[in-house]
């Protein structure tokens, strides 16, 4: 059993799994989504260093999902906390490895053969391709696809189809 609660469509965004038959049990957490803006994430440290230790005095077998390559990430990983790094199966980058904006007419992938393309570059060579043809490293543990996308069901039917295909193993967190 596995719910996921995304941006405005609850908060907070909680990953939480159970064994059937079993309690719930928190073992992943993924701050909301305007924790997830460049300005928390990339930029401010102290705040990222924050919801680390929150988290890691909460509990430190909890998993701390973030933007891959961001703040976040990198200051969980300094005080010892598991992390996950997620990227975006529908979301397109910039040069310097942040999500183009979505005021940007072009920052969302609609076409499911390049959300593939992009999804496979990146669990495979844990590298993707900016907007501008720039390729970038980028750790990938975790792949989100936005709910109200308008093909998000057809991606991540066809994802995990095609890492399946692959012989890459999906594994909750």
């Amino acid at each position: 059993f596995m719910a996921r609660c995304s941006g405005s469509y609850c908060n907070p965004s909680t990953i939480w799994e159970a064994e059937v038959g079993g309690p719930l049990e928190l073992r992943s957490l993924r701050p909301s989504q305007v924790t997830l803006w460049d300005w928390l994430q990339r930029k401010n440290k102290k705040i990222a260093k924050a919801i680390a230790k929150a988290v890691y005095d909460f509990d430190s077998a909890i998993v701390l999902v973030g933007l891959s390559n961001s703040l976040l990430i990198s200051e969980a990983k300094a005080i010892g906390l598991k992390t996950a790094s997620e990227v975006f199966a529908d979301r397109r980058y910039e040069d310097n490895g942040q999500l183009v904006s979505r005021k940007e007419p072009d920052a969302v992938i609609t076409d499911t053969d390049e959300a593939l393309k992009q999804v496979l570059k990146m669990v495979t060579e844990n590298k993707v391709i900016s907007r501008n043809g720039k390729e970038i490293d980028l750790e990938t543990d975790t792949i989100c696809v936005h709910g109200d996308g308008k093909h998000a069901l057809e991606f991540v039917e066809q994802i995990r189809k095609k890492l399946t295909k692959e012989g890459i193993d999906i594994q909750s967190l």
